[in-house]
């Protein structure tokens, strides 16, 4: 049997380029001889499928190797239930908002008092307001002059202004929706 001699070659590295940090984590390589371990937490994207609408306002992203800014507005909901057990309430102020409102709907929510079932129902939507007469199945558009509603960084406040118009007993609970 005769006998060889293997001679191994190496690749050269000398004019490589690449840093750990250029290298996914987890993965090695091989530059200016020398063996690399990779410390980058790049994530690739070939495989997304946002879009600009997917992406918030004022944000970027990165989807197939492409940036895209964002066109998605961002909706805040605020909800409150307003319970008024005797008397009248003519005006409601929120504050803390984490955004500014820039609309409102305010609902009557009937409810069974002293064994009555009112079927009534007042309502306004951006100071749009209407009386529902759930009984006839009517709606009937209302005057937006009796309200003054204030909307502001943060809060929100509206009142109704008249003594013909107001949050009382009779119905009993409210719920105030804002949103921007």
């Amino acid at each position: 049997m005769g006998k060889g001699i293997i001679l191994r070659r190496g690749l050269d590295t000398s004019d490589a380029t690449a840093t750990a940090a250029k290298i996914l984590s987890g993965f090695t390589a091989y530059a200016g001889g020398a063996k690399l371990t990779g410390t980058s937490e790049a994530v690739l994207t070939s495989d997304a499928t946002a879009t600009a609408a997917d992406i918030l306002s004022g944000k970027t992203a990165y989807v197939n190797k492409v940036k895209l800014s964002g066109s998605l507005i961002q909706k805040h909901i605020y909800t409150e239930n307003i319970a008024v057990t005797s008397g009248t309430k003519n005006s409601i102020s929120v504050t803390g908002l984490s955004f500014t409102p820039a609309h409102f709907a305010l609902l009557a929510l009937p409810t069974n008092q002293n064994g009555n079932d009112w079927s009534t129902t007042l309502a306004c939507i951006d100071k749009v307001g209407c009386y529902m007469d759930n009984s006839a199945k009517k709606i009937y558009p209302m005057s937006a002059s009796w309200l003054t509603v204030t909307y502001g960084v943060g809060t929100f406040s509206i009142n109704l202004g008249t003594d013909r118009y107001y949050l009382s007993s009779y119905y009993g609970n409210y719920k105030l929706i804002l949103w921007d």
